[in-house]
């Protein structure tokens, strides 16, 4: 509640963030302009599946775990890959939750793993730092094409989805 004149006004509460709006911010944060940052990664990288990786100017990777509630840290919690790259690609590892989920997240990352957090209008920033991985390598040139690859071909498939609504609404 915020304080007008001598009268209280309810402020109008953001809904809260989908898994594609957390998507969005964390890349705008992880500087997509500059980085190469894809979604979804798994299939085609020979890595367990991550939500946004991002290999910056460097060669070096940085995986993001995106959750946007408790039981989706719960069942987190019980992948037995735990995000660890058997290939030591991943120097940094962080967990994006929406700002409502802070208290519970920082008793439940691991030690290692960073914390962003993603307010309701989308702005985020780093609350806790990782713990950079000492023995991460950084991806080779072919690594990274085939990562940029994998990014490219999932734009062509959100075209289809969009050209798909786009002529189910007669557009």
């Amino acid at each position: 509640m915020g304080v007008v004149g001598n009268r209280c006004q309810k402020r109008a509460e953001l809904p809260a963030l989908t898994t594609l709006q957390m998507e969005i911010a964390v890349a705008k944060c992880l500087k997509f302009v500059r980085n190469i940052v894809v979604p979804c990664v798994g299939f085609g990288w020979g890595i367990h599946e991550c939500d946004l990786l991002m290999v910056n100017e460097a060669g070096y990777c940085t995986e993001v775990e995106i959750k946007i509630s408790k039981s989706d840290f719960i069942a987190d919690g019980r992948k037995q890959h735990q995000h660890i790259d058997k290939l030591d690609r991943i120097k940094n590892f962080y967990f994006a939750v929406p700002v409502e989920l802070l208290d519970f997240a920082l008793d439940n990352v691991p030690d290692r793993a960073g914390i962003i957090i993603v307010t309701r209008d989308m702005q985020c920033r780093v609350l806790k730092a990782c713990t950079p991985l000492k023995t991460a390598r950084k991806v080779t040139t072919e690594e990274q094409l085939k990562l940029a690859h994998l990014g490219a071909m999932r734009i062509w498939g959100l075209k289809q989805k969009i050209a798909d609504i786009g002529v189910a609404r007669g557009c």
